[in-house]
């Protein structure tokens, strides 16, 4: 006797189930990434435009010629806030790339920028504030025959006589509001590599099962 209902079309069948191709663990690699990065990036130029280095008299106890290095007027400042644009640009390029060679690129490029201006703020804060004090002296000479309505000159020997007595440099915290946006921004772009690389990998090949009849009248 023939059956009922064939297999063909008439049967229930259950299909299995398909997987999501929204991966959560990726995705949050993704936004932790982003979040790390533009972060960084900001706090490394906010840090670039604050006060790094001052320099200043012993004997001026005012501070009347304390002079004053933000980080965009040093050699370091300005490489650090170029590396903070490059990473800016970077973070929103690295989410809007669809070719999985690109992201891999750019996001080495975000952790090699972030590394780089992590690296040239420490070492302005570990050599900037003793050699600024010598080249000070002519910012501060300036700076007494202005207030005091002098020759150059005259000013210069005063500060000359000033500065013996003792000159002192402080580092501020803006150099470190620098380093700190690098590490961040490190921390970041290595996220971002690793959620590159993730979507780079070829998705693990699942075993089709065959569907499965439910219609108990199918022979």
């Amino acid at each position: 006797m023939a059956p009922l209902l064939g297999t063909g079309g008439g049967g229930c069948q259950t299909q299995a189930p398909m997987q999501s191709p929204i991966d959560p663990p990726t995705r949050g690699l993704r936004l932790g990434g982003f979040m790390a990065s533009a972060l960084g990036s900001l706090l490394l130029g906010i840090g670039c435009v604050m006060t790094w280095v001052v320099v200043h008299l012993k004997d001026d106890t005012q501070g009347t010629l304390d002079q004053r290095y933000p980080g965009v007027d040093l050699w370091q400042g300005k490489v650090a806030l170029a590396c903070a644009v490059v990473m800016l640009i970077g973070v929103f390029a690295l989410r809007r790339r669809r070719s999985a060679g690109g992201r891999t690129g750019i996001a080495w490029l975000l952790i090699a920028t972030a590394v780089l201006a992590m690296a040239v703020s420490v070492l302005a804060a570990l050599t900037e504030a003793s050699r600024l004090e010598t080249s000070a002296v002519d910012g501060m000479a300036e700076a007494a025959a202005a207030q005091l309505r002098i020759a150059q000159d005259e000013a210069r020997s005063q500060v000359e006589a000033l500065a013996g007595a003792g000159i002192e440099s402080t580092t501020e915290p803006g150099v470190f509001l620098a380093i700190a946006g690098g590490v961040m921004a490190t921390l970041g772009g290595s996220l971002g590599l690793a959620w590159a690389m993730a979507q780079a990998a070829p998705a693990p090949q699942e075993r089709s099962e065959p569907p499965v009849d439910d219609d108990p009248l199918t022979g």
